[in-house]
């Protein structure tokens, strides 16, 4: 689903963010505006993506899985 771009741009580690050609601004992507809520008070995206890659490490996805 879309909540996984928001975390990756916030949470991505930068030389991950490099490597797929990605900038650290939600605002930058039509695909995460399209709400017109690009930032929502009560959710931690950077939080959010470090449990996301928690969880694909627990189930056994390797790094080339996950990029």
């Amino acid at each position: 689903n879309f909540h996984i771009f928001y975390q990756l741009v916030e949470g991505g580690e930068e030389e991950l963010l490099r490597w797929l050609g990605l900038e650290r601004n939600c605002k930058n992507y039509r695909y995460l505006v399209q709400g017109d809520c690009a930032k929502v008070s009560s959710i931690n995206d950077k939080r959010d993506w470090k449990t996301v890659r928690k969880a694909l490490s627990v189930i056994e996805f390797s790094e080339s899985e996950t990029e």
